[in-house]
């Protein structure tokens, strides 16, 4: 169902800094499980929109986020080009969530 009311946005700006280590273990030549934990802070993360050019209400997005990662990249083959990261992110803080994420490479 729709008002028919007329939404525009403005771009959306982020700017916010992640620190934190990532520990990988080669477990055979094809097979890496990795681990990482970060904080990342948003200094000043801001969307705009207006309707009828009146202006909505937006969230902030500043504060601190824990994220925490779990992960396995594999290789089907040692030499080969192929490469799949299968992993899961988790956030808590100003951020809060589950993220999962399959990512397929191909290096030439």
């Amino acid at each position: 169902m729709t008002t028919g009311d007329l939404v525009r946005f403005s771009p959306a700006n982020s700017h916010r800094l992640r620190v934190g280590p990532r520990f990988s273990y080669a477990d055979t030549e094809c097979v890496s499980p990795y681990a990482g934990a970060a904080f990342e802070y948003e200094f000043n993360g801001c969307a705009r929109a207006t309707v009828h050019g009146l202006p909505i209400a937006t969230p902030s997005l500043r504060g601190g986020t824990g994220i925490g990662e779990l992960g396995l990249m594999v290789k089907p083959s040692p030499t080969g080009p192929l490469s799949i990261d299968l992993g899961v992110q988790g956030y808590v803080g100003k951020r809060q969530g589950v993220t999962g994420a399959l990512r397929v490479g191909l290096a030439f």
